[in-house]
């Protein structure tokens, strides 16, 4: 191996993108530059805002280190929108085509968790942010994935899904066809509206329903955590669905008990209680995870990624 290479790790998600720019030899790995921007998920932003954002971001890395642009031993971008071929192929060709790499990796955000997490990357991650996924590897290398199929047709446990869930709870409290709850005051306060005619004008006449609606699944754990019961069986109904993605995806691996598990996501990573309860309701499914490792900079993982490679190619 080379005394000192060059890598880059990328972590493309649908509303920032960051890269770190790294030093790698035989001893380890030494972050020189680090850069966030806006995201560059194809599927959440669009391909050429996408394209855009990602070589801003790589850039960027380079430019707060302080070293011009040069040759790197290895790129690895992780993200959402890259575990799809025709999303891969596009960046693929604008990346290799602006950027001199000698090895360019391309691999999705639930890999940058996996490889964060654990050293031999078997186990499964667990996303749950915007939207949710997990997805996992097995000691043979194969892998498997559940859920992951965006709002419209999925996302159960998300922000989303709770988000959504407590909105129409809400309105149903405000219509009378569905019982009192707390959230149907709380909601109009987190949207700053009056009532349910306003509160519909907000989020349909958002920018991006999805996230103005996502954004509602805090409100909805405070009302759980003051025992609103309506609340309650909202988390815990998305919890189920998260201990489902993840007994589905250790079964098709036969992954044993006490293999790692990594989790990421806005609802993961800043409430500590669904965490929980989501790992003791897979339990109750039959299968018991390791202690979570919650991982908070997955970008981390596409540099490990990244390092792997080029120590391999030695």
């Amino acid at each position: 191996m080379k005394a000192q290479q060059l890598i880059v790790g990328v972590d493309g998600g649908g509303t920032k993108t960051t890269a770190w720019l790294a030093l790698c030899d035989a001893s380890g790995v030494t972050v020189v530059g680090r850069a966030t921007v806006g995201g560059s998920n194809i599927q959440a932003v669009g391909a050429d805002a996408a394209k855009a954002n990602l070589l801003q971001a790589i850039n960027g890395a380079f430019q707060s280190s302080g070293r011009l642009p040069e040759r790197l031993e290895c790129l690895c971008v992780g993200s959402a929108g890259s575990a799809r071929a025709d999303a891969r192929a596009q960046l693929t060709q604008f990346l290799e085509e602006r950027l001199d790499v000698a090895q360019l990796l391309l691999v999705s955000d639930a890999e940058l968790l996996l490889a964060a997490a654990a050293e031999d990357g078997v186990g499964i991650a667990l996303i749950a942010g915007t939207g949710s996924l997990a997805w996992g590897r097995n000691s043979s290398g194969m892998t498997a994935r559940a859920g992951g199929w965006g709002f419209l047709l999925g996302d159960e446990g998300s922000a989303f899904a709770v988000g959504r869930a407590g909105v129409s709870a809400a309105l149903r409290s405000v219509d009378s066809t569905g019982p009192m709850t707390l959230l149907a005051e709380r909601i109009c306060e987190h949207f700053r509206v009056d009532g349910p005619d306003a509160l519909v004008s907000k989020v349909y006449g958002a920018t991006d329903p999805r996230l103005e609606i996502a954004s509602a699944a805090p409100v909805v754990f405070a009302a759980a955590d003051a025992k609103d019961r309506i609340a309650v069986e909202i988390v815990h109904t998305a919890a189920q669905h998260l201990a489902l993605l993840l007994t589905a995806a250790a079964r098709q691996l036969q992954l044993p008990d006490s293999a790692a598990l990594a989790m990421a996501g806005g609802l993961l990573v800043h409430q500590p209680a669904y965490r929980q309860l989501v790992c003791d309701l897979t339990a109750e499914q039959g299968w018991i995870p390791a202690q979570p490792q919650v991982i908070t900079e997955p970008v981390a993982g596409a540099i490990q990624i990244a390092a792997d490679r080029v120590r391999q190619m030695r």
